[in-house]
């Protein structure tokens, strides 16, 4: 089997970054001969890097990101700059990229064309089939759909099921074979797991008799909070009733919980911190309703992932991909979350039916097919081909939840 040098390309800082890169590495690194892991320097005080990457697989490095020229428009092409350095610098034989959409993009729109080696990029956010509603919002389409055409990429990899659809659906010819759908990685939850959880109302101060409807995430103004709070007091529901928000708040979201505070009192819980993996599953597992409110929100929700892999029911938006997969797996309810009287009902409504939630079978595909090691596999495709390795068996593919999804 030939050496490869494996270069992982991450920009980015926190979240779903370095989550992304802790279940990928250890798969990965088994392959290859080495990986140069490229980060933002000071990427070792990021409370997520703390959590999911302390400990490097053997024959990984951690290197600086290249400078980013903060002339240079748009952003995206700086990105590919620092991606090109990079790969100057590391000499690698494959390149990943597990939030690539930007270092794709500028790939793209650079017409001095530069030889790489093969390249790999994930699309957290497919922008060119996202709806479109103002004449900027369309050119956007245009340029992104117009840089993945041109980008060297050997393969470009969206965790946007629906997007992925559409991409099948309307642009055969064009992206078929250079895109493939990618897991979003979801760590299975054993019951030693389980029954290791932290009580989270005891954790968390909560009523050890409420039932408890919740969001939990990064809560801003796009998650929908204001509109939340909304329905929840709107709604009327049962004296039992509590409204659970966890996770760290922007200002302007933390301005807007102080103003519901005198309406709603006691029924209001709010933590207001970062949360640990195994305190985000404690919360959704708390909850017997998880709400994903979003505003504008078209790509994956990992909450809602964590939500059906708890088997808690899910009121989600009716558009995009958090309402068309609640629909098609059958996850819960839907609703116009901009439509005041039409969200207080449904969160009514699904309040009601919560006690009765049963997971269906293509829930269970759909959590099959997002497991961590499915993830890593699918990444893999790719170098196992330049390795000269058979097809991994293991692989689920796409197919396993295709065949759910509805034609967009």
């Amino acid at each position: 089997m030939p050496a490869m040098r494996l270069m992982i390309f991450e920009p980015g800082l926190g979240g779903h970054h370095t989550m992304y890169l802790a279940r990928l590495l250890p798969h990965i690194a088994g392959l290859v001969d080495s990986v140069q892991l490229v980060m933002k320097p000071g990427i070792h005080q990021d409370p997520g890097f703390r959590e999911h990457l302390e400990n490097l697989p053997d024959h990984t490095t951690l290197h600086p990101l290249p400078p980013r020229n903060p002339r240079t428009r748009p952003a995206a092409r700086g990105v590919a700059a620092q991606l090109i350095a990079a790969a100057r610098t590391h000499r690698p034989d494959h390149i990943l990229a597990p939030t690539g959409e930007a270092a794709a993009i500028g790939l793209g729109l650079n017409f001095t064309r530069r030889p790489l080696p093969p390249f790999q990029a994930a699309i957290v956010r497919t922008q060119f089939v996202q709806p479109a509603h103002t004449l900027r919002n369309r050119l956007s389409r245009c340029v992104a759909r117009f840089a993945y055409k041109r980008c060297p990429a050997a393969r470009l990899l969206p965790i946007d099921l629906y997007a992925y659809r559409h991409i099948l659906d309307r642009y055969p010819n064009e992206f078929t074979d250079r895109f493939r759908l990618l897991p979003d990685p979801l760590d299975p939850i054993e019951e030693a797991r389980l029954a290791a959880l932290p009580d989270a109302r005891q954790t968390f101060g909560l009523d050890p008799e409420a039932r408890y409807i919740g969001c939990t995430g990064l809560l801003s103004p796009r998650k929908g909070i204001d509109r939340l709070l909304d329905a929840f007091e709107q709604a009327q529901l049962p004296g039992d009733a509590r409204l659970l928000l966890v996770g760290r708040c922007e200002p302007e979201t933390r301005r807007i919980i102080q103003d519901a505070q005198p309406h709603l009192g006691s029924r209001l819980h709010v933590i207001e911190r970062f949360l640990t993996d195994d305190e985000l599953l404690a919360a959704v597992r708390v909850m017997h309703l998880v709400v994903t409110p979003y505003l504008n929100h078209f790509g994956p929700s990992g909450i809602l992932l964590r939500a059906a892999q708890l088997r808690r029911p899910v009121l989600a938006p009716d558009t995009g991909w958090l309402g068309s997969i609640t629909r098609d797996f059958g996850l819960g309810h839907t609703t116009n979350v901009r439509d005041p009287d039409a969200f207080a009902q449904t969160l009514r409504l699904a309040d009601e039916h919560a006690h009765h939630h049963t997971p269906s079978a293509a829930a269970d595909d759909l959590l099959r097919f997002h497991h961590p090691d499915n993830f890593a596999r699918t990444w893999a495709i790719e170098l196992r081909q330049q390795l000269g390795l058979p097809a991994d068996p293991k692989l689920i593919p796409p197919d396993t939840v295709l065949r759910h999804a509805r034609p967009s």
